[in-house]
This record gives structure tokens, sequence and C-alpha cells, in this order.
């Protein structure tokens, strides 16, 4: 027993490292899947792979070589071979791997989730007020476009600060106490407030823990991220008004008095942080870009699914980004933005992960994936639909959805029939 739950540890360890942590910011995600891929397949191929599972794994391989052929043919210059094609055939065996790991294990992935999103928790608030005491005039890594800069003693306690169109650090000051943004080990905060709201939904809605929902809700303000007060306000009104959570087996008589406390002090305190949140970057020019950024991110992604919304634009970079910001499409983002006072851009980035999907493999599959995601079968609660209300909404704000923490949820509902809890 204790072996297993030393290699659940581990995978779900990795999942964590190869969900939107440095390793992709450091270029090296592909390799770094590869390595997991072997790690992963040597410590579970004695689970018993049944013929149903590999069949259909068979057949979701064999829509993404379909639809990578099509583009092929139909697009002038179009590389069949590409790394970012294979790197999806990659992904699917290493969703499939991991995601059968857990299928039987569902309350040790999430013990183990649990105990390793609270240590991550802890250290970015500790890092936060490390770099508040040092200082960050230290420059520890700098992205490769030169938007951000890591700044701290070095890059285990670092913070992320964007600059601005000339260059300049935009520092943080969370709610005036002259504290940087929490974000630990994941590359921005919008990244980590999405394993925040996890760490929330297991501590919320599979057990109750007040001390891990206050150090939640903690992260979530100290990350000063308009997705993660979104996401805290939603946790909060499903939980008001969800009636079958694994809580209510819990409080029973002291649930509705909870649910109600949460609901008339929770969400107006986390809307006026959201409020104050969104009225720093609509007043400060610099701050605005990011909210512009995810405009033209947003629109762009809505812009190339009606241009292709069958097959798509396919999964090859060149496509994928000549569709997100063709000249006309910007033409047109740039008209809307003026219109609503918002920043002109030059680019459309993926930071939607959510339409990023449709806009790769078009409507018809991307809907596919997303009844996947809907019929995940890792965590089997009454209350994952709210799972998957947390996964969509967070992940329509950060690129983080194709990586190996969320994409075995989605894969899991499609390769899996229902299990039993």
């Amino acid at each position: 027993m204790e072996k297993k739950i030393s290699k659940d540890s581990l995978f779900v360890i990795l999942m964590i490292l190869g969900g939107g942590t440095f390793i992709k910011l450091s270029g090296l995600q592909t390799y770094y899947t590869i390595f997991v891929l072997t790690v992963t397949y040597l410590l579970t191929y004695k689970e018993g792979f049944k013929l149903q599972e590999i069949l259909r794994v068979g057949l979701i391989m064999l829509v993404l070589v379909s639809l990578q052929l099509v583009h092929s043919v139909t697009q002038i210059e179009y590389n069949l071979l590409s790394t970012q094609f294979l790197r999806s055939l990659v992904d699917v065996l290493l969703a499939y791997i991991l995601s059968k790991r857990f299928l039987s294990r569902e309350l040790s992935f999430v013990r183990n989730v649990n105990s390793a999103l609270f240590v991550v928790i802890v250290h970015a608030i500790i890092s936060v007020f490390v770099v508040k005491i040092f200082g960050s005039d230290n420059v520890v890594y700098a992205s490769g476009d030169g938007s951000a800069l890591y700044r701290g003693p070095n890059i285990l306690f670092a913070v992320r600060n964007s600059t601005d169109m000339n260059g300049y650090t935009i520092a943080s000051n969370v709610l005036g106490l002259g504290l940087e943004r929490a974000h630990g080990i994941f590359w921005e905060p919008s990244v980590f407030v999405n394993y925040v709201a996890i760490f929330l939904y297991i501590n919320i809605f599979l057990r109750f823990n007040i001390k891990n929902i206050i150090l939640g809700f903690l992260a979530m303000i100290m990350a000063w991220s308009s997705t993660g007060m979104l996401l805290s306000a939603l946790i909060v009104i499903l939980f008001a008004f969800l009636p079958n959570s694994e809580g209510s087996k819990i409080l029973k008589k002291r649930l509705n008095r909870l649910r109600f406390g949460m609901l008339i002090i929770g969400v107006p305190i986390i809307l006026t942080f959201l409020f104050i949140n969104i009225s720093e970057a609509l007043n400060d020019s610099r701050k605005l870009g990011s909210v512009s950024q995810r405009f033209y991110d947003t629109a762009g992604a809505l812009f190339a699914i009606s241009e292709n919304p069958i097959i798509g634009t396919g999964s090859n970079l060149e496509s994928y980004s000549n569709a997100l910001a063709g000249d006309e499409n910007l033409y047109q983002l740039k008209g809307i933005a003026e219109g609503i006072d918002l920043n002109s851009k030059d680019n459309v980035k993926y930071s939607n992960s959510f339409l990023r999907y449709l806009v790769k493999y078009g409507i018809p599959f991307g809907l596919i994936l997303f009844i996947g995601l809907s019929r995940q079968q890792i965590i089997r609660s009454s209350s994952k639909g709210v799972l998957f209300i947390i996964i969509a909404i967070g992940t329509s704000f950060s690129p983080i959805l194709e990586l190996m923490f969320f994409m075995p949820f989605m894969y899991s509902g499609l390769i899996f029939k229902k299990q039993k809890r």
C-alpha cells in the first residue's frame, strides 16, 4: 500500500510540474512530456490495459491524424509531421496512461493533489514575503520576448513582473501593501489561480477543511488575478446553491447556515476585490494592456472558429497563428478595441485554451472533447459538474488545458466507461 501511495504522489507531482510551471516557460515542455510518458509507462505497464480502451485511444488518434492529413492536402506548405502534431499524439497517450493509473484510485488522487497543492500554495505565499524582505532588484529569469521579468533572491523564490511596451517593469502593489502577486512555481498568477481553484474545490465540495479553505482564498487574493476573483465568486455561489455536495453529508444541519453566510459575506467581499482589480487595470494604461490582450485572444479565437468551424485550422503552430492573427481579423479587432477604449495590439496570443481546441480541430471534435471533460472519470463526485465549470472558466483565461494536469480529465471521459464509486 505504501508503495502505491508513493507512486501516486510521484505521478501527481509530475502532472503539476508539467501543468504550466517554469518548465514550459523555459521551452522544455516537449522533452518533459516525453520523459513523463516514459516514466509513467514503466511504472504502470502492469495496470491491465483493456482492448476497448486501446481502441478508443486509437480512434482519437485516428481523428487527429485524419484532420492533419486533410490540412496537409488543403493548405500550401502545411507540415504533415510538425512538432505540434506529433506532440498532440504523445499527449493523448500520456493522458490515457495517467488517467488509467487513477481510474480506480480516486481517493488517492484527491488526497495527493490536495497535499501537493497545499505545499505549492504555501510556497507561493512565502515567496511573496521573501521577495518583500530581500528585495526584487535581482532578475533571475526573463521571458524570451522580454515581456516578463522574474525577480528575487533566486529562481525558487521569485515573482513575475510584466513589462510595458517600453520595457519598463510594471510593479504590483496588492491592496496597497507593497506586495507582489503570488504565483509560486507557475509562470504567472492567472495559471496559479487555476490550481488554487482545484484546491478550493477539493476542500469545499469533496471534504470540508476550513483551514485549507481560508488558505485557498488568501492565495486567491494574493495572486490578485481577475480570473482568480471570478473563480472564487463562482465557487462560493455554486457551493451556496448546490444541494448535493460531499460537504452536505458532513455539515448536515449547519450546512444551510454556512451557505447563507458564505453567500451574503463571501460574494460581496470577493466581488469588491474583483471590482478593485479591474478598476486598477482600466485606470492604468500599462495594466490595461493585459486586459486588452485577453480581449484580442478571445475575440480572435472566435473569429478563427467562425472561419473554419468544421475542421478547424489544424494543429500546426503556423497555421493556427495565421488564423488567429490574420490581417483582416486584426483590423476588425482593432476597430472593436478602439470602440471600447482598449489598447491596440499587434498580435493574438493563445491564452484561451478552452477555445483553442475549437480553433485547431473545429467545432464537432472540439465539442466531443468538452463532453469528455464533463464526463471525466478521475474524480467522480456528485459535484463533478462544478469541477467542469471551474476548469472551463479558468482555462478560458490560461493556456493550460492542453498540459498534462488537466488533459487526463478530458480524455478519461472519452476513453473509459462510467465507473462506479
